[in-house]
């Protein structure tokens, strides 16, 4: 955008921004400048926030266990190790916080709620290992998907002989930025165990989502994703939290995508297989129980490194919260 601007503009501004105002023209200056993004054609596009970055197993595990030394007990602090995206100031994505925590054998994470929600991917689980809910018991089995939604309480209990490992994605960020930040404990390390069923749905056992996965047809594949099954409220068919959207990828064996951007970011966490994502140039070379991310609005392409074994992931986005404000956009490149 071209226009003339006054000898005095400059002082202009000046004498504004005495007053805590600004001109709208300072705006076209930033993007005339690309700042925080460029113009493609006569578009201006946000640049991708954060970068694309993966979190080895091989790094985390050990550091997981070594945790347990340095919190020996989960009474006052959860023993999770949120992952830090080097692109940006403390989160995982600009709208995302994630990390994989960890609870030893016979151990009680305490209850308390909060306005940010969380998914949690059960990553080692077993029978005598379950999350409260407001109440409601959620068993926590391996690949099992637990909700805890916002403002709802919940305490985690292991009562196994083996550590339990779960991967949490939450959307503090996001809430954060909005600064509808609030916490609570509960006053009690848990809470009582209602019968009475819940209105919303707060588990969704692996063996489901499986057998979803394996229905899936030829015609179902994407040129982008393979295929996908995305977690949905069973009453609304809309997304099981209001800011995020869970969902399973199966890249079958050779599978090669087409690249696509979509202007939700994303971060995965292998189930099983390897393989590798191109990120705007960036090769990420992935294996099982890794962890990595996908920016918004950066292209990318997913591949399976194995041509005769299917790749499994676990994807979460913030989708729900872009399609809720009638942002999502996708488009192939």
């Amino acid at each position: 955008m071209s226009y003339e601007k006054g000898d005095d503009l400059e002082s202009f501004n000046d004498e504004l921004a005495a007053l805590n105002m600004r001109g709208q023209w300072l705006s076209d200056d930033r993007r005339d400048h690309g700042t925080g993004g460029a113009w493609k054609g006569d578009v201006w596009e946000s640049t991708p926030r954060g970068d694309a970055h993966i979190w080895s197993w091989k790094d985390t595990e050990p550091l997981l266990e070594k945790s347990c030394d340095a919190i020996p007990e989960s009474f006052t602090a959860r023993r999770s190790l949120v992952f830090s995206n080097p692109g940006l100031e403390r989160s995982t994505t600009h709208t995302m916080n994630v990390g994989i925590q960890l609870i030893k054998p016979g151990e009680l994470a305490w209850a308390h709620r909060h306005t940010i929600s969380a998914l949690r991917f059960v990553i080692e689980g077993h029978k005598d290992l379950y999350t409260v809910v407001d109440g409601a018991v959620c068993p926590m089995a391996d690949n099992d998907l637990i909700l805890t939604p916002n403002w709802q309480w919940h305490d985690h209990h292991n009562q196994s002989d083996g550590r339990a490992l779960w991967l949490d994605v939450l959307d503090g960020p996001l809430i954060g930025a909005l600064n509808q930040t609030l916490f609570e404990n509960f006053g009690q390390d848990q809470q009582a165990i209602r019968n009475e069923l819940l209105p919303a749905r707060l588990h969704y056992p692996w063996a489901e989502i499986e057998a979803s996965l394996n229905a899936l047809g030829e015609s179902d594949i994407s040129p982008n994703d393979g295929y996908m099954i995305t977690y949905r409220d069973p009453e609304t068919g809309g997304p099981v939290v209001k800011t995020m959207e869970p969902a399973i990828q199966k890249l079958p064996a050779g599978f090669k995508g087409a690249p696509h951007r979509h202007s939700s970011s994303t971060i995965y966490f292998v189930i099983r297989g390897s393989g590798q994502s191109d990120v705007d140039g960036k090769t990420i070379k992935w294996g099982a129980r890794d962890c990595f991310t996908i920016p918004a609005w950066a292209g990318h392409t997913h591949q399976n490194g194995s041509g005769d074994e299917d790749a499994l992931l676990f994807a979460a986005t913030d989708g729900a919260a872009l399609r809720a404000l009638g942002l999502y956009r996708e488009e192939q490149i």
